[in-house]
């Protein structure tokens, strides 16, 4: 199922709802586009659960059960006679569960070295970089500092900070093929990681 048409389908084909018992271990961030998502009426709402991580990206927090994606909104934390709090807990403890799942794949461009992301939910590619457990591996991995581009829900590309000077001349290409020729495209930029959290510093 195309994840836009899923997300944007809502409670339609997935009636009933499951419990929150059954729910909660189907709580997860999703990404989409500023770009797509500016486009769709339905997604500006405010009483969507979402934020902003990058200029480029918004994170929701859906519930994906079985071939549906619901965007969560408070209409759905009254259902469930929950709190922000427990969709939160939710959260972490699904993403903690699939964690253990992702694997890394190395790659070596003209001497340029870089990792993909891999789950065998593959829209959880783009996802996981996000998560801070995950970081936290990745500085131990990449260093204090390294850099990702997210160009597509399904591919995540992390590098450390000595192949910085090389990106723009090596691989920058590579990353705005993959977004201009997605159909489930992300972002072209490129994201620093620090201790200071994710900043956006190529777009």
């Amino acid at each position: 199922m195309n994840t836009e048409n899923a997300l944007l389908s809502l409670e339609k084909k997935c009636t009933p709802l499951p419990d929150w018992e059954t729910a909660k271990q189907y709580i997860r961030p999703f990404l989409i586009s500023a770009d797509k998502m500016n486009k769709s009426v339905s997604l500006l709402n405010d009483e969507y659960l979402s934020s902003y991580i990058t200029n480029r990206i918004k994170m929701f927090m859906v519930l994906s059960y079985g071939e549906c994606i619901i965007p969560l909104r408070e209409e759905l934390l009254k259902q469930w006679d929950v709190n922000f709090a427990d969709i939160r807990l939710a959260m972490e403890d699904s993403m903690t569960s699939l964690m253990p799942l992702t694997q890394l794949e190395e790659h070596n461009k003209n001497g340029f070295v870089y990792f993909t992301v891999h789950h065998p939910q593959s829209i959880l590619n783009s996802v996981m970089p996000f998560y801070k457990p995950f970081q936290y591996f990745m500085h131990k991995e990449l260093g204090e500092t390294y850099y990702m581009a997210i160009p597509e829900q399904r591919t995540a590309v992390l590098f450390s900070k000595q192949f910085l000077p090389e990106y723009s001349s090596t691989l920058r290409n590579d990353i705005l093929l993959t977004f201009d020729c997605s159909s489930q495209f992300l972002s072209p930029e490129l994201i620093e990681v620090s201790d200071a959290g994710v900043l956006a510093v190529m777009d």
